[in-house]
């Protein structure tokens, strides 16, 4: 059982910070200069003199033999080199000289290639690792439409330490659910790149970013929009290591449909099936697969008249396909919002996920889609299963969750689902519990809560004049604000509504009550990559004060159990 004790304000667990985002976050796993866990300078390396430039005139146009690989700086000269094919790495660097495969032009000001004009992009058709090793390839274009990968690390592959910094990638499509950035090997990461506008073909999921059979693999600072499947594994691969981190996966409106396969941005559908698709997780405890401080949103129902392969199209955020056991995985600090379901556990028949750790992340506005009823966290045991599931759902937050409820639980061992806080959301349904499960001390706020020892409950209801409030009643204002308030002492309400006010603490004197504000919006922001600054987007009640109930009522016993979850410590 992982000790996560601490909690921030939205109940994110708390990591140190370096530089920060627009969210006051910096990746632990970016590669950067001093990078805690990948000190390679990108930047500096980026700006090392072209020891070779191909332009679209350098001959021969229509392949890629006049590199001469002994080059340690190879430019790639704005413009359209798709004519010549397939880019095959031929040498690598070493630890100490990184190998650079970079963009080019004469007035180049360090823009990023989604937002230069196509004119200005350096485009290549696709580039293949060809088992070589220390490369960082900066700011190329992979924008063809295209029936096999843009970027393809194979999954035998023996390629180590490359990295893919600030790409654009988009059109993937073909016969098979084929990827743009296909990332795998050992010790490879793509960063502050751009995944999106997958081809839709029935029967087919086109990926923006994946991997199978990876070795500490890092997909850092992404976003990726409108594809069948934006982050995903493969099914009943190894993982090794994997950290998915502070990426914005997410889908338009300009992907939904009417569910007959007509486009239609107010649609009940859409044409993708999950934003993070985790088919297979860790090898290990010390390998587990870690997935944090990701944003995902918007993903409805799939609309299989028109794509999606397979029979699952349920519009889910993040999880797992059937029959296809995800052990050893980490879901910590998401964002999931706006969508037609929250995150799903692998299920199937013969076949469950064991150590799953989902902690901290905040799930809001989930609605049931094209007439189907998803949940906050489905977690199931497979019907044929044996021995221990030993999952753990510790302080999250589910915020207007809507549907088969805030939670489905049923039959899985050995687990913990314990000090969350669930707030105006449809309750927990499918909770019979196999053996060694406990589900208790979580938190509801105008929601009914389940039949635990140690549950609190309260309503959340609009303040209402004249009327007699017992200490520790919860109220919102009569207009929605995202503030929840609760009484200090009982009491009776004034004949007007008080003057709310908003920072978290505060109070304010209404009749014979005292009013503390509990609970406030959370504002954070969102497409850190295509927007500058990036889009801010707002979370009613997400914020908690340290004097709500919530904070008092997690028992010290969540940190004693052993064995449960990804690992017995921090581990991220």
């Amino acid at each position: 059982m992982t000790k996560y004790l601490a909690a921030l304000l939205m109940f994110f667990v708390v990591w140190p910070s370096f530089a920060a985002d627009p969210n006051g976050y910096t990746a632990k796993y970016e590669c950067r200069a001093g990078g805690p866990n990948c000190n390679v300078d990108v930047a500096g390396l980026a700006q090392q003199a072209c020891q070779q430039t191909i332009t679209t005139g350098t001959t021969p146009t229509t392949d890629w033999s006049a590199i001469n690989w002994s080059n340690n700086v190879i430019c790639i000269e704005a413009g359209d080199h798709t004519d010549r094919g397939t880019l095959t790495l031929r040498s690598s660097g070493t630890s100490g000289t990184y190998k650079v495969l970079r963009y080019y032009r004469s007035s180049d000001n360090n823009d990023e290639p989604w937002n230069q004009s196509v004119g200005n992009r350096a485009i290549v058709s696709a580039l293949r690792t060809g088992n070589k090793d220390y490369w960082l390839v900066h700011r190329l274009s992979f924008t063809q439409q295209r029936t096999t990968p843009h970027i393809f690390v194979e999954n035998d592959s023996t390629s180590d330490h490359l990295i893919f910094s600030r790409l654009l990638g988009e059109g993937i499509g073909g016969s098979g659910d084929e990827t743009i950035f296909r990332i795998s090997g050992t010790d490879n990461w793509l960063q502050n790149s751009v995944a999106r506008n997958c081809q839709v073909a029935k029967g087919r999921s086109y990926v923006a970013i994946g991997f199978g059979n990876a070795t500490r693999v890092r997909i850092v600072n992404n976003e990726t929009y409108d594809c069948a499947k934006g982050i995903s594994t493969g099914f009943n691969s190894a993982n090794d290591g994997v950290v998915v981190e502070n990426n914005d996966v997410y889908v338009t409106p300009a992907f939904y449909t009417n569910c007959v396969g007509q486009d239609d941005p107010l649609g009940d559908c859409s044409k993708a099936k999950v934003l993070v698709g985790i088919s297979s997780g860790g090898v290990s405890q010390a390998g587990a697969s870690r997935y944090v401080h990701n944003r995902l949103w918007g993903i409805r129902w799939c609309d299989t008249s028109v794509s999606c392969s397979g029979g699952g199209a349920a519009g889910v955020a993040m999880g797992g396909g059937y029959d296809a056991p995800a052990n050893w995985v980490l879901k910590l600090n998401n964002i999931i919002m706006d969508s037609a379901g929250g995150i799903i556990n692998a299920v199937g028949s013969s076949s469950s996920s064991a150590n799953h750790s989902t902690i901290g992340n905040i799930i809001y506005k989930i609605r049931p889609s094209n007439g189907a009823e998803n949940g906050g966290i489905q977690f199931y045991a497979a019907s044929g299963s044996v021995g221990n599931n030993v999952h753990e759902v510790y302080l999250n937050s589910f915020i207007d969750v809507q549907g088969s409820g805030w939670i489905e639980f049923g039959g899985v061992k050995n687990s913990d689902v314990r000090c969350n806080t669930v707030i105006n959301s449809s309750p927990a349904t499918s909770i019979a519990s196999g053996s060694g499960t406990e589900m208790d001390s979580n938190v509801y706020y105008g929601t009914k809560g389940g039949g635990e020892a140690h549950r609190i409950v309260r309503t959340l209801n609009a303040w209402i004049k004249n009327t007699a409030y017992s200490a520790g009643a919860v109220v919102r204002p009569t207009i929605e604000t995202g503030w929840a308030y609760m009484a200090t002492q009982s009491g009776v309400s004034g004949p007007s509504a008080p003057a709310f006010c908003q920072s978290l603490g505060c109070v304010i004197t209404d009749g014979g009550i005292v009013w503390k504000a509990i609970r406030a919006p959370y504002t954070f922001h969102r497409k850190l990559r295509t927007v500058v600054g990036g889009e801010p987007a707002v979370i009613p009640y997400a914020q908690v004060h340290t004097s709500a109930p919530e904070i008092s009522g997690c028992p010290s016993t969540i940190g004693s159990r052993q064995g449960i979850g990804v690992n017995d410590d921090a581990i991220f």
